[in-house]
């Protein structure tokens, strides 16, 4: 090998060996302030909550909130818009605001002796509401591992059992007008499993297996 080729390779392997040897630099990210982005999702989670996105905005309720203001004429349009109001509270989490407004529809059916198909609706409407005000105050309020695990075992059930004994009674008196109703059937033993009622607390034709 020539003299001056084997100077390049020696030169070649030399400056290998020093970048190898050299620490590599994080490449450091230069982007917005935090601050700045903070304020930036601040606006846009701003704007969905003021808007009707299907999941987060509260559009759609104030829109039933202003069409309640003026009672519509027809009793069933009354009971309706009531549901529907109730619906929204629902999946915006307030559960509270939603067995009130369940509580009104199910009085003005009554009162204004609508069929029974309208009143036993909000009946089973008002049931889920209770069932939801369990869920929030119990498996989130005091979440565990064993929250909402089916079946419900002792360490699932819920401490604060208010909210699914209203449940197990208000299934239960949609069930002795329309008995046949399993999905109404499930939801009595879930709120019974919730309340540490199962199975003894659920008549045995209404009980279901976990």
């Amino acid at each position: 090998m020539r003299p001056s080729a084997r100077a390049s390779l020696l030169l070649a392997g030399g400056i290998l060996a020093a970048t190898a040897a050299a620490p590599r630099k994080t490449p450091r990210l230069v982007g917005e302030p935090a601050a700045q982005v903070r304020r930036e999702f601040e606006a846009i989670c701003k704007n969905f909550r003021a808007g009707r996105n299907s999941f987060y905005g509260l559009s759609q309720i104030e829109d039933l909130k202003r069409r309640l203001i003026v009672e519509p004429r027809d009793p069933a349009e009354r009971v309706a818009l009531r549901g529907r109001l109730a619906q929204e509270l629902l999946r915006v989490g307030q559960p509270e605001e939603a067995v009130r407004v369940l509580i009104e529809a199910g009085a003005i059916a009554q009162a204004e002796k609508l069929p029974d198909e309208v009143r036993l609706h909000v009946l089973r409407d008002l049931g889920l509401a209770q069932l939801r005000r369990g869920e929030q105050k119990n498996c989130i309020g005091y979440h565990g591992p064993a929250a909402c695990i089916l079946p419900i075992g002792e360490a699932g059930i819920h401490r604060d059992k208010e909210p699914a004994l209203a449940a197990m009674r208000i299934f239960s008196e949609y069930l002795g007008e329309k008995p046949d109703d399993l999905v109404v059937r499930w939801l009595l033993n879930v709120a019974a499993m919730t309340a540490g009622q199962y199975p003894e607390g659920v008549p045995e034709a209404r009980r279901a297996d976990p």
